[in-house]
């Protein structure tokens, strides 16, 4: 029984290590939020440069759904 409790607290010890604590996980969100949003502005400039003739419906609907995307994930990720 012993052997077992203490097999039980070297796997929870080894599984912290590699989850990141929950403060550090949310101070980090908004800085992943930032850097992808960065990336979204940047593919939507070069889709503006490749094609012009893109309406600006269709820009505005990838840009909005992306973000909402990356959003989502990011909050289900938090949650967990």
């Amino acid at each position: 029984m012993k052997n077992t409790m203490k097999n039980n607290k070297n796997k929870e010890s080894l599984l912290s290590n590699f989850y990141m604590p929950n403060n550090a996980m949310n101070n980090n969100i908004p800085i992943i939020r930032n850097i992808v949003y960065k990336r979204i502005n940047d593919m939507l400039k070069d889709i503006k440069e490749v094609s012009p003739e893109m309406s600006d419906f269709f820009k505005d609907k990838v840009d909005i759904n992306m973000k909402n995307t990356i959003n989502k994930i990011l909050n289900d990720y938090k949650t967990q």
